[in-house]
């Protein structure tokens, strides 16, 4: 008797812990600050898309996701485009809600069109699956070494992007 007790507190204890994580998990943040000349704009990102600038989708691999995903969302150099036309700047610098934080520079940008998606496989992206917002690299068209080099710039969890002037 004593076991099966045991037992039932163990699984009721167990499944306490799953609903507690489950109503942890934030809910999907929709936009992320973009700052450009010391202003900073709250940028919905989905509704943007929708509206003004073409998605793209990118199949590729990483080493962070098993396989190959389809990821849609809008080419960084169009984001950019779109905010500040054909304005110089040196390079972008993204931090993400947990404040980890990369440059990418403009001839990055140029060359390798990453893209800051917002689904994966038709599905929104969620915090707990590296979204809500996150930058995409197409591996497929890339050397080993480039891979290397751009990996770190695979940020999620976007909480602002910021235009560096030259």
């Amino acid at each position: 008797m004593k076991k099966q007790i045991y037992c039932l507190f163990i699984l009721l204890l167990f499944q306490s812990n799953i609903i507690l994580a489950v109503e942890s998990i934030p809910k999907r943040q929709l936009k992320f600050d973009f700052i450009y000349k010391a202003e900073t704009q709250k940028i919905d990102l989905e509704k943007i898309s929708i509206q003004k600038i073409k998605t793209t989708k990118i199949k590729t691999s990483s080493q962070y996701d098993k396989g190959i995903n389809e990821f849609e969302g809008v080419l960084l150099e169009d984001f950019l485009k779109y905010h500040i036309g054909n304005s110089r700047f040196k390079e972008i610098k993204i931090k993400a809600t947990d404040d980890y934080t990369q440059f990418i520079l403009r001839e990055e940008i140029e060359k390798y069109h990453p893209l800051i998606a917002f689904k994966m496989n038709g599905k929104y992206l969620l915090p707990n699956n590296r979204g809500t917002f996150r930058i995409i690299f197409d591996n497929s068209k890339l050397s080993h070494e480039i891979k290397l080099k751009l990996d770190p710039k695979w940020i999620w969890n976007i909480k602002s992007v910021e235009v560096i002037i030259e």
